[in-house]
């Protein structure tokens, strides 16, 4: 809200006259994002019930539970115990429901345009198919099919293969999974998986840590998500979104690298 905006900016104006102190103002920080965080979790159950009269799409492939249209995304009745979701807007382009019913019915849908790149701002085409966590994921090299209206669709450009590093190869099989994995933050909680990405088990105490499950409308696997947490670069994401390697500070993200 506007008032809390002044609130926070006053604060910041102190910290810089040297009438607040940084730790202070970070206790602050925490507190108020732990307090924002428990409010969205405990919203979640509500949301979801006001869907029980709205239109059935198809069945989780994860839950089998019905998948409904929510605000922002399409889920199903599993709430943050599921992984499956579907955002109505993949890298800029509309999620039809008539494209969610053909990913829940396992098949991959023909090459779609309206794709963009939120840091490059480059349109790319590309199919999309549920992956193994019942998440849209591109799929950028397909050969000639017919889709479920028997119009044949377009050969996506197959992007440049790029030589993976030693140490990126190594690291393709990790000793543990990302709910293994502890948070690189606080270095306290370990990871969790919630609605739309990985956090931190000790946001109750203020750790803020999320690393989400899409970047760039790229659907992150276990294992990338993994190599993230560890340190490393990944150099084996799409053409779209190039390199990419975890800067953690005040607000954690994931920092693009130049090749």
């Amino acid at each position: 809200s506007p008032e809390l905006t002044g609130q926070w900016e006053a604060k910041l104006t102190k910290v810089a006259q040297g009438e607040l102190g940084r730790e202070q103002f970070m206790k602050e920080v925490r507190a108020l994002t732990a307090q924002v965080t428990e409010t969205i979790f405990a919203q979640m159950p509500t949301i979801s019930s006001t869907l029980s009269d709205a239109e059935i799409l198809g069945s989780c492939p994860i839950c089998k539970t019905p998948v409904t249209e929510g605000f922002k995304a399409y889920s199903c009745g599993g709430g943050r115990e599921c992984s499956f979701v579907i955002f109505k807007s993949i890298a800029g382009r509309k999620t039809s429901k008539g494209l969610v019913k053909l990913l829940l019915a396992g098949k991959t849908s023909q090459v779609l345009k309206g794709f963009k790149s939120k840091k490059t701002k480059k349109s790319f085409e590309a199919a999309l198919k549920l992956d193994a966590e019942g998440r849209a994921s591109f799929v950028f090299d397909r050969g000639p099919r017919d889709d479920s209206s028997g119009a044949p669709t377009k050969r996506a450009a197959t992007p440049k293969a790029s030589k993976a590093s030693p140490k990126s190869q190594a690291s393709k099989a990790p000793a543990q999974g990302i709910l293994q994995q502890t948070c690189p933050q606080c270095k306290e909680g370990h990871l969790i998986r919630g609605r739309k990405g990985w956090g931190c088990s000790q946001w109750k105490a203020g750790c803020g840590f999320v690393l989400w499950f899409e970047l760039e409308g790229h659907a992150l696997s276990e294992d990338q998500a993994v190599r993230l947490i560890q340190g490393e670069t990944l150099d084996d994401l799409p053409p779209h979104v190039g390199p990419a390697r975890l800067e953690l500070g005040a607000m954690n993200n994931i920092q693009k690298v130049a090749p």
